[in-house]
């Protein structure tokens, strides 16, 4: 069983989820399992947000491009 054609994966939490994660395990006392049924986040998710002390999300860093950094700096400069 795999995933439905079209969908490439599952969305990255925002800090509205991660509050909303937080708020449901402490106080509505729902487990994983519970939060898991009435939101439809993965559960892996759902312990990634109970686990955050604050729900800020990082920035995604991905790779740079071409032509961007110090790489592109020092080939212009002329220096390895």
């Amino acid at each position: 069983m795999g995933r439905p054609a079209g969908s490439v994966g599952r969305t990255q939490l925002k800090a509205d989820d991660l509050v909303r994660i937080q708020t449901l395990s402490r106080d509505a006392r729902m487990g994983p399992s519970e939060i898991h049924r009435v939101t439809g986040y993965s559960k892996h998710q759902i312990k990634y947000a109970l686990k955050k002390k604050t729900p800020t999300v990082g920035k995604r860093t991905g790779r740079p491009r071409k032509g961007d950094g110090k790489a592109a700096a020092a080939a212009a400069s002329g220096k390895p």
